[in-house]
């Protein structure tokens, strides 16, 4: 099964690396991260072939359910991979949040699977430059990063790893570590470092959690959690390693699949519903692209009756041009 996403996009310039941003997805294979098969243009239009998800968003399924200190971890540990195949693949992210994170089961487990890895960071291209547009602001802003907001062409994939503070705070707290009315606001709090002691939330918090969510949420990039292996090793020890792409396939598939309490895999079988996001916006984010999600068997019913659309007319019209040149040469019709 896959998925048609439509990116809405009009400029030129900003189809055609989205298209080359997609190959480079598609080149990247893990688990935990949406695949990409192929990007191309539709009407029009530049899309991407998608690995289609039947599962619930990260943020549909916190809205029914709060997840235990356990849960909330091996989901996060889920996230982490993914972000972290995706880095050493030298991409990065930009706008991570709860809606970009996919829940889908398989038999060894809940399969956490972050999407959307590269398009905001080719959306922030201006032609002919390697890196963000002076002042565009791309991302969600109670997830954005500090340089995101004050020097977006300094981001790289530090700017996930603040991103992944918010996640934690808000999966092991059950609230916003930047709650905000308005985008200045958020962006305000984010700057002075202004989010509430998760002991305060949750007491019975370990010490090495609080640390991480400290250490994520840390405005100076020297002074911020540097990689995905260091907090890795932070949350869950040596016993964790995060694996290479080189390693078995199986093994990969088997060891990115997280174990949840029954209630909560069988709230993410059976939720089908997604709810609009709460989040503060800004325009022409990822979040805001069109999506239009279809089967491989539907996209291409639609497209055989399209052609037999199209070959019906230019068959009738086809009949009406012979009809008069025969008409013509019988002298039924003046010449």
């Amino acid at each position: 099964m896959h998925a048609l996403k439509l990116l809405s996009v009009n400029d030129q310039e900003t189809k055609r690396r989205l298209i080359d941003e997609g190959r480079s997805m598609a080149r990247l294979s893990h688990p935990n991260i949406v695949s990409v098969s192929d990007a191309l243009l539709h009407e029009g239009h530049p899309c991407l072939v998608i690995e289609y998800v039947d599962g619930p968003s990260l943020y549909d399924f916190l809205e029914d359910y709060k997840p235990t200190l356990e849960e909330a971890l091996e989901l996060f540990r889920g996230i982490l991979r993914g972000v972290d195949a995706a880095h050493r693949h030298g991409l990065v992210h930009r706008d991570l949040k709860p809606e970009n994170v996919l829940l889908a089961t398989s038999s060894h487990g809940v399969l956490p699977k972050v999407a959307d890895f590269g398009l905001v960071k080719s959306l922030a291209k201006g032609p002919g430059q390697r890196d963000t547009v002076g002042g565009t602001f791309l991302g969600t802003p109670q997830y954005m990063s500090p340089e995101q907001i004050s020097d977006p062409a300094s981001v790289d994939h530090r700017a996930d790893m603040f991103s992944l503070g918010c996640l934690l705070f808000e999966m092991v707290c059950g609230e916003l570590a930047f709650e905000a009315e308005n985008t200045y606001d958020a962006m305000n709090k984010i700057l002075n470092d202004e989010y509430p002691d998760p002991l305060s939330i949750r007491p019975d918090l370990p010490k090495h959690v609080v640390q991480a969510i400290h250490g994520l949420l840390a405005n100076k990039l020297e002074d911020r959690t540097a990689s995905c292996s260091a907090l890795m090793d932070q949350l869950y020890g040596g016993v964790e390693k995060i694996r290479s792409a080189s390693d078995d396939t199986q093994e990969i598939a088997r060891d990115s699949a997280v174990l949840l309490g029954l209630r909560a895999k069988s709230i993410i079988q059976n939720k089908t519903t997604a709810r609009p996001a709460r989040r503060v916006r800004l325009p022409g984010m990822v979040s805001d692209l069109i999506h239009d999600n279809a089967s491989s068997d539907q996209l291409s019913a639609l497209a055989e009756r399209i052609w037999i659309g199209i070959i019906a007319f230019m068959s009738g019209m086809l009949g009406v041009i012979v009809g008069l040149y025969v008409a013509r040469f019988l002298g039924l019709i003046p010449m």
